[in-house]
């Protein structure tokens, strides 16, 4: 073959590049989901109040009943109202107290006279008006950043619709317990009213259930308790919260809806 004759050789073709590599299977993963993150699993209603936060609003609160022989008392349920909202959260919502103790004043001193005239009966009907007062007064503060406010203005977060017909056998059982006992089955008395008062609230139109158990709170109790007589009611300031953080945590939404006219 001359140098002439290389030239009518063929040119062999330029392979194909290779096909890109195929992504690899997701198998079980899920892709993240983009948005709010996902509260499913968290628990409906958390409390992260203790004592260190509890301790000057209950002295001061204290204070202000005494000093003003309980005239004051709507300023005192304000104070503590404020701390047990900022610390309570529903589905990771924080709370907020919006209630005033001038708000609630006159009606206090209306219901005070009522109840020393009537020798302390008229109590039976205070008490789940002060609730109801205390149960509205509440709202979503929006600190996480989702909506503080139902979207029907004239709907409210919360509402209560207890009253005395309802309330007097459970405040007067809970009562008997409790005397009878000199207070170690106060635990079972607190059931009894939390029972009453979750049934009679609702979130957002949905009503409340109380799933705690006297026997499940007992042998606490009877710690504290000890605990509280040794150091002479110091320890008290421990026990509130801890009290407060059981009755929260132990509520969850019953599935019922509040009935609409």
């Amino acid at each position: 073959m001359t140098q002439d004759d290389s030239t009518d050789l063929p040119v062999p073709s330029p392979l194909p590049p290779p096909p890109a590599p195929s992504p690899a299977p997701l198998g079980n993963q899920a892709l993240a989901p983009i948005g709010p993150p996902d509260r499913s699993d968290a628990r409906s209603f958390s409390f992260d109040g203790g004592a260190a936060t509890y301790i000057g609003t209950a002295l001061l609160a204290l204070l202000i009943t005494v000093v003003t022989v309980g005239l004051a008392f709507p300023f005192a349920l304000v104070l503590r109202q404020r701390w047990q909202a900022k610390h309570t959260f529903v589905e990771g919502r924080q709370l907020q107290f919006t209630g005033t103790g001038i708000g609630l004043f006159g009606n206090w001193i209306k219901w005070l006279l009522l109840t020393i005239i009537t020798l302390g009966i008229y109590s039976f009907w205070v008490v789940p008006r002060i609730i109801k007062w205390t149960v509205e007064h509440q709202e979503f503060s929006g600190a996480d950043g989702l909506n503080a406010r139902p979207t029907d203005a004239n709907a409210r977060s919360f509402s209560f619709d207890g009253g005395a017909a309802t309330y007097i056998g459970t405040a007067l059982l809970a009562l008997l317990i409790t005397v009878v006992t000199v207070g170690l089955a106060f635990p079972f008395a607190l059931v009894l009213r939390q029972r009453w008062q979750a049934k009679h609230t609702f979130v957002e139109g949905r009503q409340l259930q109380f799933t705690g158990t006297g026997i499940g709170l007992f042998g606490n109790w009877i710690k504290w308790l000890l605990l509280t007589i040794i150091t002479l009611g110091i320890y008290s300031f421990w026990v509130v919260p801890r009290i407060i953080k059981w009755t929260v945590e132990h509520q969850e939404f019953s599935g019922a809806q509040l009935a609409t006219s």
